[in-house]
C-alpha cells in the first residue's frame, strides 16, 4: 500500500515539562530543549513509514540550515520526500511548551508552509490513500483542497483529513471538506470547535477523535468504538495524535474493521509518547 501525505513541515522546538508558562518579562529556568522533527502531515508520514506503509510526502520548507536538517531527517525515517525548497522564506518553526498534566501550548511561524500550492502535487497514480493535514498553515493550497479531493477520489484513491485548528482561524473553511473525506481526524477542542457529533457525526463517514489521556474515539455512523490510553509514564506528547493518525491508517489500509484501527492508533501513540527521543513505532 502507498501512502501521500501532503501538509505542514517544520522543526518542533520542545521544553521539558513545567508546572507554569512564565508571565510577562519573567524568565523560567529549564534543564534543556528537545529538537525534533515536526509538523502534522511530516509526523504522520514517518511513522507511517515506520511501520512498514510506503510513505511520500509533499510539503514546502525553506532553503536555510533546518531545512537542510528536516530533509535528512525524512531520509533517515525511510519516507520519499517530494520536498520543494522555497528561497523566499524560512522553513515553519514551532516552540511547544509542555507542562506537568501534558497539555502543550505553540508558538508557530507558519514559514514555507503557505507557498505549498497545487503544481507541488504529484500524480495520484500508483497512491491508494491520500492523507491531509494542518490546513490553515497551507494558505497557498487552502482554496484547492476540493480540487485536490475530488481528483484523488476520481484516481481511486481514498482520503483521510486532520484539519488542525489555529487561533482565530474560521472552522467553517474545513468544514466544507467533512463530508468529502473517508476518514476524519480531530481532537476533543478541534471536535467542539467543529459542531462536536452533532454536526461531524453527519459529515465524514468514520470520524477518529484524540483524547490525549483518555485514548480515543471512533464513531461509524451511530456506532461508536473507545479505548483508553495505555497506563505509563508519559514523556514526550507532541505530535501523539499525528502517530496515533498512522497507526490507524496502517490498519485501514488493509480493509481492517474500526476497532483494530483505533486499537492499532492508540497502541502506536502509547509508544510515541513514552520514548525521551523522538521515536517512532515499527512493526
Amino acid at each position: 500500500m502507498r501512502l501521500l501525505c501532503v501538509g505542514d513541515i517544520n522543526l518542533d522546538i520542545i521544553t521539558p515539562k513545567v508546572s507554569y508558562f512564565p508571565l510577562k518579562d519573567e524568565q523560567l529556568i529549564v534543564d534543556n530543549f528537545k529538537w525534533f522533527l515536526g509538523g502534522s502531515s511530516t509526523i504522520t508520514a514517518c511513522a507511517a513509514s515506520s511501520l512498514g506503509l510506503d510513505t511520500s510526502l509533499v510539503g514546502c520548507i525553506g532553503s536555510d540550515f533546518i531545512g537542510d536538517m528536516l530533509v535528512g531527517k525524512l531520509k533517515s525515517y525511510g519516507v520519499k520526500s517530494l520536498v520543494r525548497r522555497s528561497d523566499m522564506v524560512p522553513t515553519e518553526t514551532t516552540f511547544a511548551v509542555t507542562f506537568e498534566s501534558t497539555s502543550r501550548s505553540f508558538i508557530t511561524t507558519v514559514g514555507a508552509n503557505k507557498e505549498l500550492n497545487l503544481t507541488d502535487l504529484p500524480s495520484f497514480d500508483g497512491f491508494n490513500h491520500l492523507h491531509l493535514a494542518s490546513f490553515y498553515h497551507l494558505q497557498g493550497l487552502q482554496k484547492d483542497f476540493p480540487k485536490l479531493i475530488t481528483s484523488a477520489k476520481k484516481a481511486g484513491l481514498t482520503v483521510s483529513f486532520d484539519p488542525g485548528l489555529v487561533a482565530g482561524a474560521n472552522p467553517n473553511l474545513a468544514k466544507k471538506l467533512f463530508n468529502m473525506v473517508d476518514v476524519l481526524f480531530l481532537n476533543e477542542l478541534e471536535l467542539r470547535r467543529f459542531g462536536g457529533m452533532l454536526f461531524c457525526g453527519k459529515t465524514a463517514p468514520l470520524i477518529a477523535v484524540h483524547l490525549g489521556p483518555d485514548g480515543s474515539v471512533v464513531h461509524r455512523g451511530s456506532t461508536k468504538y473507545s479505548l483508553p490510553a495505555f497506563k505509563g509514564k508519559v514523556l514526550n506528547s507532541t505530535g501523539a495524535g499525528d502517530v496515533y493518525n498512522a497507526g490507524f491508517l496502517k490498519e485501514y489500509l488493509k480493509g481492517s474493521d474500526a476497532q483494530t484501527c483505533l486499537e492499532s492508533g492508540v497502541k502506536a501513540a502509547s509508544f510515541y509518547i513514552r520514548q525521551k527521543e523522538q521515536v517512532f513505532p515499527t512493526e
